[in-house]
C-alpha cells in the first residue's frame, strides 16, 4: 500500500465525531501528509480545535501530522 499525501475530504458531511479515523491517519508516521482539506462539511468550532491540537501534537511528536503545510476548512460551522 502506499503513503497517503492528501486527505481530501470537502463536502463530504464531515461531523466532529467523524475526525478521530482521520487524526488517526495523520498520526501514522508511514505518511507524510501535506494537504488536508475538510472544507465546506459540518465541523463546529470544537471539531476544528480538536483537529488543530492532533496537528500540534503531532508535530511535537515528529509524526506524519508535522508535514502538513495545507489546511482547508472553510464553509464549515466554524469558519462561516
Amino acid at each position: 500500500m502506499g503513503h497517503v499525501t492528501a486527505i481530501r475530504l470537502a463536502a463530504c458531511s464531515v461531523q466532529d465525531q467523524h475526525l478521530q479515523p482521520i487524526i488517526e491517519l495523520l498520526h501514522r508516521s508511514s505518511n507524510s501528509i501535506e494537504v488536508v482539506d475538510l472544507s465546506y462539511n459540518e465541523l463546529t468550532d470544537a471539531g476544528a480545535a480538536l483537529l488543530l491540537d492532533a496537528l500540534a501534537m503531532g508535530s511535537a511528536e515528529g509524526t506524519g501530522a508535522a508535514n502538513v503545510t495545507s489546511l482547508h476548512l472553510g464553509g464549515n460551522a466554524a469558519v462561516t
